[in-house]
C-alpha cells in the first residue's frame, strides 16, 4: 500500500507541475472539467444515488457547466458561487461537523456538490489566470499541513481532534500544522527571489494579513478534509472512489483545495482587479 501511494503521489506530482507551468489555457480546462465530472460521479456514490440517479446528476451537472461555460457567465456565477462556498465553509460546515448532521436528503447533497464542486473547479481557472504560481503556494500550504499535522500528530497526538469522524486527527497535529505553515509563510515572505520570479499579487499586502490568509487556508483544509471523511463515513466507506492507486478518489485528494480555493479565488481577485 505504501508503494502504491508512493508511485501515484509521484506521478500526481510530475502531472501537477506540467499542467501548472506547461499546459495551453484548452488542456488547463480540459483537465479542470475531467476532474470535475469525475467528482461529481464519486460525490453521487457518497449520497447513495441509484445508477440512473448517477447519470442523470452527471447529466445535469455537465449541462449547468457547459451553459455557464458557452453564455460566458464566468465572472458572476463564480463571484456568487464563491462567496456562497466560503459562508459554507466558515458558518455552515463548523454546524455540520459539531452536530454531526447525515446527509440523507438526495437533493440536498446534489445541491450541496454543485455548489463545492463548481466553487472548486471555477477558482482553478480563475487562480491559474492569474499565474501558476498562485496555485503552487496554495498546493504547498496545503501539503505541509497535511502533512505535519500527520507526522506531529503520530508522534504527541494525545487530544483527539474529532473522535466521531477522523479518530486519527489531534490538536496538537493541528498545532504542528499551523506552527509549519507559519514558519514557510514566513520564509516565502523575506526569502522570495523577487527579481528574478515577479510574483503574486496576494504576497504585496501588509504581513499580517498575509498570515492571517495562510493561517486561514491551513484551517479551511483540515475542515475540508474533516467534512468529506463524515460524508464517507455516513455511508461507511473508507474511501471516496479507487481511481488513484494508494489514495483513494479525486474527492480524497482534493477535500481540503475544494474548503480553500473559493478563498484564495475570492483573494486574488480583490488583489489584482
Amino acid at each position: 500500500m505504501l508503494k502504491q501511494r508512493v508511485v501515484t503521489a509521484f506521478f500526481l506530482l510530475i502531472g501537477m507541475l506540467w499542467a501548472l507551468f506547461f499546459s495551453t489555457t484548452n488542456q488547463w480546462t480540459g483537465l479542470v472539467s475531467v476532474i470535475a465530472l469525475v467528482a461529481f460521479w464519486e460525490w453521487s456514490k457518497l449520497g447513495r444515488y441509484s445508477l440512473i440517479t448517477t447519470f442523470l446528476y452527471l447529466l445535469c451537472s455537465a449541462a449547468i457547466y457547459v451553459t455557464i461555460v458557452l453564455f460566458q457567465w464566468h465572472d458572476h456565477v463564480v463571484l456568487l458561487l464563491n462567496f456562497a462556498a466560503v459562508l459554507f465553509w466558515l458558518l455552515i460546515a463548523p454546524l455540520w461537523l459539531n452536530h454531526g448532521w447525515p446527509t440523507q436528503h438526495p437533493l440536498v447533497h446534489a445541491v450541496l456538490g454543485w455548489l463545492l464542486v463548481f466553487s472548486t473547479v471555477f477558482s482553478l481557472m480563475v487562480v491559474k489566470a492569474f499565474g501558476a504560481i498562485h496555485l503552487l503556494i496554495l498546493f504547498s500550504i496545503i501539503w505541509l499541513s497535511d502533512s505535519t499535522a500527520y507526522f506531529v500528530g503520530r508522534a504527541f497526538g494525545r487530544h483527539k481532534l474529532a473522535p466521531r469522524i477522523s479518530p486519527g486527527k489531534t490538536w496538537e497535529g493541528v498545532m504542528g500544522a499551523l506552527v509549519a505553515v507559519m514558519i514557510y509563510g514566513f520564509s516565502i515572505q523575506f526569502f522570495w527571489p523577487w527579481q528574478t520570479i515577479p510574483l503574486i499579487a496576494w504576497l504585496h499586502i501588509h504581513p499580517l494579513w498575509f498570515y492571517c490568509l495562510i493561517l486561514l487556508i491551513a484551517l479551511l483544509g483540515i475542515e475540508g478534509d474533516l467534512f468529506e471523511s463524515w460524508l464517507k463515513r455516513c455511508v461507511g466507506v473508507k474511501d471516496s472512489g479507487f481511481i488513484l492507486p494508494g489514495h483513494g478518489g479525486i474527492l480524497d485528494r482534493i477535500d481540503a483545495l475544494i474548503a480553500t480555493l473559493p478563498v484564495m479565488a475570492l483573494w486574488t481577485e480583490m488583489l489584482v482587479r
